[in-house]
């Protein structure tokens, strides 16, 4: 077998960032994709996964017994990102789901709001796009009909919302999210790409949307007590690759409903324990607690909190990591309709071209998640030492193969943000008791995400038992919870890797520090852990191993 490990690796990545070109743009930051949607084709599906099948098994007749300890990390990474995305076409959630997340109204909208030409040639691409998305969304109710054909139809309840996002669209007349956009400063066409721009939308995109939202009104659905995947033909199996796929182990959904069970009792009872010191009996009180403490914060308080919270994680960042520091993270609030939407407070990466820079938003209209005591836990799990500390180091790291400084493993990523909260309450970044408990009950809303998404999928749980029980357990407001149970019906197994990577993550680095003793150095774990880039969790724990080699033999 001709070819290298990165060579195939490779590959395999160019041809995701192919299909998935908003991906590409909108998450990574790479130039040349920002000009047209997916073809969300059942046609374009199976001939990605032939393309892919074909590209997986070049690299996996590489005799793995003469790979160097790197290319054995670039070769697992390839496969996984290969097994993910044959998953993916498998189980053609795209035929059956709708939500706030993912393909359809919901990735034009959200693509349309991190869009900012600063030049002519993403002008135009912007505009290459909008052509394109009449055509995306014709594609996307096809699937729809052909899922329900085949007797998965939508859930009521995520129908509902994904009509209602795009009623409130189009029923805006007076701001538009897709056409409002400003020309790059000192075109010479501003003026002419504007009137285009603004034809294109109401010309072609509205009456797309109109479609899409007329044609999904009346598709069959399901009951909101039959929401999870084990009431569709052959879902009870499709879920457990989606299982693996999120959190990239070989792990049940049986395993993981148990072991998010076993946290959230672990966790409850440490908040109950902190809470006491707040004179707060019990782990009701201490969540009711929790869950008012966003009332009446400000806009300006937000931010102001924000930016203190994130001035002081970056003053611990020499003493606990290699080498270099990240780029200073901005901080601003999120576009209105998305924020008017209950959008929760997230990170964005910075392109690599610099035209954008890592920026943490949050939410100024309907503060809700991250705005209260959990607001410190938020910022280091989205900025720093979170996604932007980790982002801007894969993206600095040369000569990593791209599957790794561009991958998208959300056990590896969301499993990193998760790690960092904790870690900042290792070297005593948060404030006060309060915002300890913030960080508990962030965690424990992740934990508890391993119960519902499991129990509706796996065990068949109705929303309203989702609902019910997610809200009990947690300390999240009601509109909280219901998103969030949304969350997991219209995106299966999504919500696991967190917790699960974090887990992985801390296991690993418990096991070094035995195994290395007084040579066990943080950075050093640090280092191990991001400077392979994003990885598949045994494909860490390889990159953990070969450290832990070197540091033990004194290399």
């Amino acid at each position: 077998m001709t070819g290298s490990a990165r060579h195939h690796a490779d590959e395999l990545m160019d041809l995701m960032l192919q299909a998935h070109p908003v991906i590409a743009w909108s998450h990574l930051g790479l130039s040349g994709y920002d000009d047209r949607m997916d073809d969300l084709s059942q046609e374009a599906d199976q001939a990605y996964a032939a393309r892919m099948t074909a590209a997986r098994g070049r690299l996996l007749a590489l005799d793995a017994d003469h790979l160097t300890a790197a290319d054995s990390i670039t070769r697992a990474a390839g496969l996984s990102l290969a097994d993910g995305e044959l998953a993916e076409v498998a189980v053609g959630a795209v035929g059956y789901s709708v939500g706030p997340m993912g393909q359809g109204p919901a990735a034009v909208l959200a693509v349309a709001s991190r869009s900012t030409p600063a030049d002519a040639e993403q002008a135009e691409a912007y505009l290459a796009r909008t052509v394109d998305y009449a055509r995306y969304l014709d594609q996307h109710l096809e699937r729809l009909r052909a899922g329900a054909a085949a007797g998965r139809p939508l859930v009521t309840r995520s129908r509902g919302v994904a009509l209602g996002m795009v009623d409130t669209y189009l029923a805006n007349r007076s701001s538009d999210a897709l056409a409002d956009l400003i020309p790059p400063a000192g075109w010479d066409r501003a003026t002419e790409w504007s009137d285009r721009l603004r034809r294109e939308v109401d010309e072609r995109v509205r009456p797309a949307l109109a479609r899409w939202r007329d044609g999904v009104a009346s598709l069959p659905v399901r009951p909101d007590e039959h929401c999870g995947m084990v009431h569709l033909p052959g879902g009870a199996g499709d879920y457990e690759r989606l299982v693996q796929r999120h959190t990239t182990l070989p792990v049940s959904a049986e395993q993981v409903h148990a072991q998010g069970s076993a946290l959230v009792e672990r966790l409850q009872a440490q908040m109950a324990e902190l809470g006491a010191q707040l004179g707060l009996t019990g782990f009701d009180a201490v969540r009711m607690a929790v869950r008012g403490s966003s009332s009446g914060v400000t806009p300006a308080q937000l931010q102001e909190r924000s930016l203190a919270t994130l001035a002081r994680a970056e003053t611990v960042v020499p003493a606990v990591f290699p080498a270099p520091a990240p780029p200073a993270c901005r901080v601003e609030p999120m576009s209105a309709h998305l924020a008017v939407a209950g959008m929760p407070p997230h990170y964005t990466p910075p392109s690599q071209d610099g035209s954008r820079v890592g920026t943490y938003w949050f939410n100024d209209q309907r503060p809700s998640v991250g705005a209260g005591w959990d607001l410190e836990a938020t910022v280091f799990h989205e900025a720093v030492p979170g996604h932007h500390l980790q982002v801007s180091r894969a993206l600095a790291a040369s000569g990593l193969p791209a599957v790794q400084s561009l991958g998208l493993v959300t056990a590896y990523i969301e499993g990193w943000a998760l790690y960092a909260e904790e870690l900042a309450e290792e070297l005593g970044l948060y404030s006060g008791p309060e915002a300890l408990l913030g960080a508990l009950a962030a965690r424990l809303a992740r934990a508890s995400r391993l119960v519902i998404d499991t129990g509706i999928h796996a065990l068949g749980w109705s929303r309203e038992q989702a609902i019910a029980w997610f809200g009990g357990a947690t300390a999240l407001t009601d509109a909280f919870v219901e998103s969030e149970v949304d969350r997991c019906i219209a995106h299966p197994g999504q919500v696991l890797g967190y917790t699960v990577g974090c887990v992985e993550i801390t296991r690993l680095r418990d096991d070094a520090r035995a195994r290395l003793g007084a040579s066990f150095a943080l950075p050093g774990f640090h280092g191990a852990v991001l400077d392979s880039g994003t990885l598949p969790l045994p494909a860490l724990e390889a990159a953990v191993e070969m450290w832990v080699h070197r540091e033990g033999h004194g290399a």
